[in-house]
């Protein structure tokens, strides 16, 4: 006779911290589950109000399915293993280098709180209530370990993460049991409940909302770039002036750029869209090009925008500035095996560092390369109309093109002026 079941309360579980309730299932069983976040925490209390609703509705967290005990008998965390292993480092690559894509990262990314929560799980158990419970620890941060919740807090970056990015993450995962599905892991029935769960919608939910990308203020860009070094500064007006990537630009190296014609063309062996099967050129105009000569090296091979250049130059000016004659001691203070060492590439984390600092030391508005794409193709439209605009940022459609533009302010008001 199954044993009669009572509303298990909040307990404090002392060797984790956690708040731990103890509960009985349908066949009358006693079983025990740690809840996600501290105890007494937020999502601690809503994660065990959640599986209050969920014991009553079911008579278990975790419901089983009579129909689904013949389904193979795999974890999530085997199922993830297998993704990765068999098509993510497989599929989600360059084409000609085999390098991994932004996408391999991603989906480690993704995966993380799945597995912390559901690791252990058996496949044919995890259903949408858990995927469910896997979108609020995204947006709660409740996944997090106590060291990477500490070193978020000292960074005074927010716990949980945005919702357009959990969207993003939660596609990821209903990717994988796809997968599994056709490799026959999955069962049919999980994935179609799996499949059920919705996206986020903005404003109703807890998940936290990012800012739409805008155009940057061409004065607050003036400002920044006095405090930021040579290099970084030049790659901001490049940008500006031909509204390519960070990405793009930071890859750029002598053989890719094409100096043959009055303009100087660059074609980027990866990009963005690379994998649909896009041609992507950047061309580069007088104002560009008088900046680019400043990088050119002798071996075509060469990064143009490399920090370990910068480092070397900034050094050599404050040497030459240096008032005081310089000690014997002193002349070469280098260490011989360094830590860390500045790289032959930028990177669009190192170009944004930059930016961050230089709009620290300006008390100006923060803004990063992603809004200078913005405002080059705000800049574009206004003067060149929207097809010309979509041919120099290598947008596919005119919607793409107008999405960057954002709404003319300048030509609403220059409306409103002429109409009344």
């Amino acid at each position: 006779m199954a044993r009669q079941r009572i509303e298990p309360t909040y307990r404090f579980h002392k060797a984790t911290g956690k708040a731990i309730v103890t509960y009985y299932d349908r066949d009358g069983q006693r079983k025990s589950m740690l809840l996600p976040g501290r105890f007494n925490s937020e999502e601690s209390l809503t994660e065990y109000k959640r599986t209050l609703d969920i014991l009553k509705a079911n008579g278990s967290p975790r419901p089983q399915v009579a129909a689904q005990k013949a389904a193979p008998d795999a974890t999530v965390n085997e199922v993830v293993l297998r993704y990765v292993n068999e098509h993510a480092t497989v599929y989600y690559v360059h084409p000609d280098t085999k390098e991994p894509t932004t996408e391999q990262a991603a989906i480690k990314e993704a995966v993380r709180p799945l597995v912390r929560l559901y690791g252990d799980l058996p496949i044919v158990e995890f259903d949408s209530l858990a995927l469910e419970a896997v979108q609020m620890a995204m947006a709660t941060g409740s996944a997090l370990t106590d060291p990477e919740r500490q070193k978020r807090i000292a960074r005074k970056q927010p716990l949980g993460l945005a919702r357009t990015t959990i969207n993003r993450h939660v596609d990821r995962i209903k990717r994988i049991m796809r997968w599994g599905c056709a490799k026959k892991i999955v069962p049919p029935n999980n994935l179609v409940n799996i499949e059920a769960v919705q996206s986020l919608r903005q404003g109703r939910s807890i998940a936290r909302e990012t800012e739409i990308v805008k155009p940057v203020d061409p004065e607050i860009v003036a400002k920044t770039l006095p405090f930021m070094a040579p290099c970084p500064a030049d790659m901001v007006r490049i940008m500006l002036l031909s509204g390519c990537r960070v990405g793009e630009l930071c890859n750029l190296t002598g053989r890719l750029l094409d100096r043959s014609g009055p303009l100087w063309i660059y074609k980027p062996e990866r990009h963005k869209t690379l994998y649909r099967g896009h041609v992507r050129n950047i061309v580069f105009g007088p104002k560009a090009m008088l900046i680019l000569r400043k990088y050119l090296k002798t071996d075509p091979d060469a990064f143009l925008f490399s920090p370990a250049e910068q480092d070397r130059v900034i050094k050599q000016q404050k040497r030459a500035a240096r008032k005081t004659r310089v000690q014997p001691s002193q002349k070469d203070r280098s260490k011989k095996n360094p830590k860390h060492k500045p790289g032959d590439c930028y990177t669009p984390q190192v170009v944004n560092r930059a930016i961050r600092r230089g709009c620290e030391k300006a008390s100006v508005r923060l803004w990063h390369t992603h809004m200078l794409r913005h405002s080059a193709a705000l800049n574009m439209l206004r003067e060149f109309g929207p097809e010309a605009a979509r041919s120099a940022l290598g947008h596919k459609t005119l919607n793409m093109t107008l999405y960057y533009s954002g709404i003319d302010l300048e030509q609403a008001k220059a409306v409103a002026s002429k109409i009344g």
